[in-house]
């Protein structure tokens, strides 16, 4: 009974810390689009995004029904020129978007089964 009284406050103590980061993760999640791949809006969509320099990008823009390819540095943005939608590569190797608990839940059984 007291190895019980000793190892559960501490015990209770973790279980609150990961319930707390995992609350923390979903809010930042869902206040910032929901995913860190791409982010989305009503009508604005960053279909890809590419580091030029530390602090230049070249980023793809789908706004509304124009597709545009964009520089965006610290000084502002810059639009490059307007892509055709139908040229462009889809990426199938980007991954899916998934939320914390399934990512976590696929871990564990990954390592439950052997698998790394």
């Amino acid at each position: 009974m007291e190895l019980i009284k000793t190892l559960l406050p501490p015990l209770l103590a973790v279980v609150f810390v990961i319930g707390l980061a995992y609350a923390t993760t979903r809010f930042i999640g869902k206040r910032h689009g929901g995913g860190l791949s791409q982010k989305m809006g009503k009508n604005i969509t960053v279909i890809e995004r590419t580091a030029l320099t530390r602090d230049t990008q070249l980023v793809i823009v789908k706004a509304g029904e124009k597709t545009l390819l964009l520089s965006v540095s610290a000084q502002g943005a810059k639009l490059i020129r307007e892509l055709d939608p139908d040229t462009l590569v889809q990426n199938e190797l980007a991954p899916p978007e998934t939320d914390f608990l399934k990512a976590l839940a696929s871990a564990f059984s990954k390592r439950k089964d052997g698998t790394k």
